[in-house]
């Protein structure tokens, strides 16, 4: 990889650029709030929505930005439908749930996995429950769900920027997701994972030229 592939997954808070005051910045896979604290930095206000499937770090976060009444914070795992789907812990770089068991068996090699069952939703019905129709951001972080973390989105528009984190395993898919939904991808940067050298993951950027209705 040549020297600007090279970077710290979680450290891209430049991904987005001209964020304005009431614009919306949805981030699913919120973790601690870090990233939501990064983008408040550049633009303080910000309309926040952070997603997240660990309760325990949605109370974190509910805490952390109790002051800030335009930061909401759900307490559920985006999928491309509503259900409710086995989870596994993924301790890598940093903790969370993935659906990935084949790669957390290598970045984890434990004898057993824990498993969650999460109740999942698609990122449109938990957007329509806010009263949101168009987002102007989209970060995913979900430990290899981001292809479907898009297939139940819909609510994009020419000029929605994203941020897509990705496993090496899942690279594919999930451009062939974006392609299909008229996204026009800036960059594609890749890294070995700080604490497994023998495993690629990184961030798709860009925007997208269309709406779900092709306005």
């Amino acid at each position: 990889m040549g020297e600007d592939t090279k970077f710290e997954i979680g450290e891209q808070a430049n991904s987005f650029t001209n964020m304005r005051a009431g614009q919306i910045y949805v981030v699913v896979g919120a973790y601690n709030g870090d990233d939501i604290a990064e983008y408040l930095n550049l633009c303080s206000g910000l309309r926040v929505v952070g997603i997240e499937p660990i309760k325990e770090l949605c109370d974190r976060m509910r805490q952390r930005f109790k002051d800030n009444e335009q930061i909401t914070i759900i307490n559920k795992a985006c999928w491309k439908e509503k259900d409710n789907i086995t989870f596994h812990e993924y301790m890598g770089a940093y903790d969370g749930l993935s659906t990935l068991k084949e790669i957390m068996a290598r970045l984890r090699p434990w004898p057993w996995i824990p498993e969650y069952e999460i109740e999942t939703d698609t990122l449109d019905n938990i957007l329509a429950s806010l009263s949101i129709d168009e987002v102007d951001y989209l970060r995913v972080d979900t430990e290899g769900s981001e292809e479907e973390v898009l297939l139940g989105f819909t609510k994009y528009y020419p000029g929605t920027q994203f941020h897509i984190e990705f496993h090496a395993l899942n690279l594919a898919n999930v451009l062939q997701r974006l392609l299909e939904m008229s996204a026009k991808i800036d960059k594609v940067l890749m890294c070995r994972e700080p604490t497994n050298n023998s495993h690629v993951c990184g961030v798709i950027t860009g925007e997208f030229a269309e709406s779900k209705a092709g306005r």
